[in-house]
C-alpha cells in the first residue's frame, strides 16, 4: 500500500512542479528585461531554490525505479537458474548410481526417459526410446532401485511400459536369503504379495523379493521389493507374503532397458542396488 501511496503521490505532484517551474522561469525572464532587480526577481530566484531539491528528488525515485525494475528482472533469472541447477544436479545422481550398477556392464543396457504415465486401466509408463533404438516388446525395464517392468508395446521413437505395480502383471520371483520360491502379483493400494509359497519355507518380514529368473524375460536376482508381512494359516498350504516395492513409480524420471545378454549372464545374484 506505502509503495502504491508513493507512486501515486510522485505522478500527482509531478505535474504541479513542473507549472511550477515554468512560473519560475517565467517570472526570470521578465526580471531580466527590467533595469533593476525586482520583486518578481527575488520571488523567481526564491522559487527556482525551492523546486531544485523536489525536482532532483524526482529524478532520483526515477532512476531507482528503473534500478528496481532491472534488479528484480535479475533476481528472477538468477532463481530460474538456480532451479535448473538443482534439477540437473539431481538427475546427475540419479543416472550416477544407474552407471555405478556393475549388473548393467553386462548386458545392453538402454538408458531412457520417463515422459508419461497412466494410472487408468493398465498401469504404465511412455519412456523415451522405441524401435529406432532397438527397443522390442516384452524387454525388462529397471531402475536402480530394481524392477520397473516391461515393454509393453514399441513405438519409433517411444515405448509403453508395462509396470509391476499392475494387477495384470506377473513375474517368478524368490526369497534372496532362503531362496524359496512363489509369484510376485500386485495387490490393490501400494503393495503386492509373494503368492504359492509353501507354508513350511523360511519368510521373514524385513527378507528381499528378487526375480528368480523363471522366465525368459527377467534375469533374476532383479530386486522386487521387500516383505512386509508374513503370515502362515493353520489350515492353509501357504503363506500370505505381503511385499512393499522396492521402486517408487510415482517418481521415477529414468529407466534402463535390458536389450540383451541375461541369458548369458554368469553370476545374476550380484545385483545390488543402493541400499541392498
Amino acid at each position: 500500500m506505502s509503495s502504491l501511496f508513493r507512486k501515486y503521490a510522485v505522478s500527482r505532484d509531478y505535474p504541479v512542479l513542473m507549472l511550477l517551474l515554468v512560473v519560475a522561469l517565467g517570472l526570470i525572464f521578465l526580471a531580466n528585461d527590467q533595469t533593476q532587480n525586482g520583486p518578481a526577481q527575488r520571488v523567481a530566484v526564491d522559487l527556482m531554490g525551492r523546486l531544485a531539491v523536489p525536482l532532483g528528488t524526482l529524478v532520483e525515485l526515477r532512476h531507482l525505479k528503473s534500478e528496481n525494475e532491472d534488479l528484480r528482472l535479475e533476481n528472477a533469472r538468477l532463481r530460474l537458474e538456480q532451479l535448473r541447477l538443482r534439477e540437473a544436479e539431481l538427475e546427475n545422481v540419479r543416472l550416477r548410481r544407474l552407471l555405478h550398477l556393475d549388473y548393467l556392464n553386462r548386458y545392453d543396457a538402454l538408458p531412457a526417459r520417463v515422459l508419461g504415465r497412466n494410472r487408468i486401466g493398465i498401469h504404465t509408463l511412455v519412456v523415451s526410446v522405441g524401435k529406432s533404438n532397438g527397443v522390442v516388446e516384452h524387454m525388462p525395464v529397471i531402475s536402480s532401485d530394481g524392477l520397473v517392468g516391461k515393454i509393453l508395446h514399441a513405438g519409433e521413437s517411444a515405448s509403453t511400459v508395462h509396470l509391476l505395480a499392475d494387477r495384470n502383471f506377473r513375474v517368478a520371483a524368490r526369497v534372496r536369503r532362503s531362496r524359496a520360491e512363489g509369484i510376485f502379483q500386485w495387490l490393490e493400494g501400494d503393495e503386492g504379495e509373494l503368492a504359492g509359497v509353501h507354508h513350511r519355507a523360511d519368510v521373514a518380514v524385513g527378507d528381499t523379493i528378487v526375480t528368480s529368473g523363471m522366465s525368459s524375460i527377467f534375469p533374476k536376482g532383479l530386486p522386487v521389493g521387500i516383505a512386509s508381512r508374513v503370515e502362515i494359516g493353520q489350515s492353509v498350504l501357504f503363506q500370505q507374503i505381503r511385499v512393499r516395492p522396492t521402486v517408487d513409480f510415482d517418481r521415477l524420471e529414468e529407466v534402463t532397458i535390458l536389450r540383451s545378454g541375461w541369458n548369458t549372464l554368469a553370476d545374476p545374484f550380484e545385483f545390488r542396488p543402493a541400499g541392498f
